[in-house]
């Protein structure tokens, strides 16, 4: 399987897959909520932090700016 084809794979499984409004600034507190109910919150947060994305959205249950405090941290590798 293709690496891309796994990113696919956990991206459709998502909570928050199809919802537009989930990449756009908003309600952080409504977006973490879906977070925690998903079953790729573990995949979501390495893609964020192997891609280097520390834009305001939420990834695996993190916003941004917590994504760069967990490594800062040394919470992550």
């Amino acid at each position: 399987m293709q690496g891309t084809e796994v990113i696919e794979m956990w991206q459709n499984n998502a909570r928050c897959a199809g919802m537009e409004s989930f990449i756009q600034r908003g309600d952080i507190a409504a977006k973490k909520a879906i977070c925690h109910t998903c079953p790729v919150i573990s995949e979501c947060l390495t893609f964020a932090l192997q891609n280097e994305d520390f834009e305001a959205t939420v990834y695996g249950g993190f916003t941004g700016e917590e994504r760069k405090q967990l490594i800062k941290d040394g919470a992550v590798a």
